[in-house]
């Protein structure tokens, strides 16, 4: 089991992205929603503007912002499909696990009893 917060995937998105999509060619941009305006953004300078947060402080939103959507930031709840900021991670892999949010741990606590 391991405990996963918004905080860790805030303090690992720069290094997630570059590991999603180095060596950052130029002529593949990603589209990305900046104030509104859906314009395409270089993955690099996505990657340095990430780079540039304070991991510590950076909320999800500011993350949200740079990259044009949620889902690099956004923990769900395998059981109750809730948006959450804390999950377990049920199996210990990346693909043959459960997440869980602490509702539904301490309701499968309950039903064992």
């Amino acid at each position: 089991m391991k405990l996963i917060t918004q905080r860790d995937l805030i303090r690992a998105v720069a290094d997630r992205w570059h590991k999603q999509y180095a060596p950052f060619p130029a002529e593949m941009p990603l589209f990305s929603v900046r104030q509104g305006i859906k314009a395409p953004r270089p993955k690099n300078i996505i990657h340095e503007e990430l780079c540039a947060l304070d991991l510590e402080t950076a909320t999800a939103k500011q993350v949200n912002d740079i990259i044009g959507n949620e889902s690099w930031t956004r923990l769900t709840c395998g059981e109750c499909r809730q948006g959450v900021e804390a999950i377990v991670n049920m199996g210990g892999g990346d693909y043959d696990c459960f997440y869980l949010c602490k509702s539904c741990v301490q309701k499968a606590y309950e039903l064992i009893g």
